[in-house]
């Protein structure tokens, strides 16, 4: 889901990260340069490490004796945002091995 540059801020990130918990189809997440800070990122971040722990799901409208599975790795990309220490943090805190989280490597604040 290619989301990048629309500046939607922490606000933004916290819509988002409440619709992402059940969609265990989602591969990659780019909110590069949306102006996020470290509370939202964290945000996205319990969202995903939520939605990587559901093993199955039925998706709607679909056959409720065929439940879809979770395959691969989720990968999440918050570079170009404003970021502190604090998502660093957060983001070493994640005890999911199948999110990939890419970030700048300099430090707001």
């Amino acid at each position: 889901l290619y989301l990048a540059s629309n500046n939607f801020g922490d606000i933004g990130a916290k819509a988002l990260a409440s619709r992402l918990v059940a969609h265990v189809h989602l591969k990659n997440l780019d909110v590069s340069g949306n102006q996020i800070s470290d509370h939202g990122s964290a945000l996205l971040l319990q969202a995903l490490e939520q939605n990587l722990s559901i093993k199955t799901t039925t998706a709607t409208g679909s056959d409720p004796s065929r439940p879809v599975q979770r395959r691969g790795k989720l990968s999440l990309d918050l570079s170009g945002n404003c970021l502190g220490q604090a998502a660093y943090s957060a983001v070493l805190d994640v005890k999911n091995v199948n999110l990939a989280v890419r970030m700048d490597t300099s430090v707001v604040g």
